[in-house]
């Protein structure tokens, strides 16, 4: 079987080209999507085009719950067969550096998306695909 690999944000620019470079390199893609649906379904049907087989897995990267849920989404049809999570999805917030102010932006929302997300989903990945225990430190 072949090996699987999830891809937040994948169904939008960078996310996009990433799902299609690992479909030419032989794997199945999981393109996971926040807003874009008919983006990420037409790169699904672009990696089917290219002979890989290919999901879309919908759900926000700022809540922990949902990312539990990408990631179980995405193991019923990889199996143990996920050997790759790329973690491209990313919140923007504009500011024009000069005026940022620490104290008074809310960053939480940034760092769920962009970091707390991959380490929700990969202490999910490593024990499922493994079979090893995660301790933390």
């Amino acid at each position: 079987m072949r090996s699987w690999a999830l891809v937040t944000g994948g169904g939008v620019r960078l996310g996009r080209e990433i799902c299609l470079a690992f479909a030419k390199a032989g794997w199945n893609v999981a393109c996971h999507y926040n807003h874009s649906e008919s983006a990420a379904l037409g790169v699904c049907d672009e990696v089917r085009a290219l002979g890989a087989d290919a999901i879309t897995v919908q759900g926000a990267l700022d809540d922990e719950k949902s990312c539990h849920n990408i990631f179980n989404s995405t193991l019923k049809t990889a199996g143990h067969h996920l050997h790759c999570i790329v973690n491209n999805a990313s919140l923007f917030v504009p500011d024009t550096g000069d005026k940022f102010d620490e104290a008074s932006s809310n960053l939480s929302p940034v760092s769920g998306t962009n970091k707390e997300a991959l380490f929700t989903m990969q202490c999910r990945w490593c024990p499922a695909v493994f079979k090893v225990e995660l301790k933390m430190l």
